[in-house]
């Protein structure tokens, strides 16, 4: 993770796929100009949500900080669907 943000704001990865402490956010925080590299074993198929846990979290989301990540189950894969929906909330804020 490389933070390039100018505005000197940090940036991490809570992902909810990582077994730890908040995603293991502490891992991945970074500030301006700092990059970090972690490793993590997905040891749990799914698919899973992550997001900038940085403050303020809901400006971070709405800037679009957040997406999905799908853990394939190290043989096979899931068992199969009918369908799949992923429904998830995001706030935009703008100016009056």
């Amino acid at each position: 993770l490389t933070n390039k943000d100018e505005s000197g704001m940090p940036h991490n990865i809570d992902c909810h796929a990582f077994l730890g402490p908040g995603g293991c956010l502490a891992v991945t925080t970074t500030e301006e100009n700092q990059t970090k590299t972690a490793r993590f074993n997905l040891l749990c198929p799914g698919l899973f949500v992550y997001h900038c846990a940085a403050a303020p979290v809901p400006i971070h989301i709405a800037n679009g900080m957040y997406g999905l990540i799908y853990v394939q189950p190290m043989e096979g894969d899931l068992s199969p669907v009918v369908s799949e929906y992923y429904v998830m909330q995001s706030e935009f804020y703008h100016e009056p």
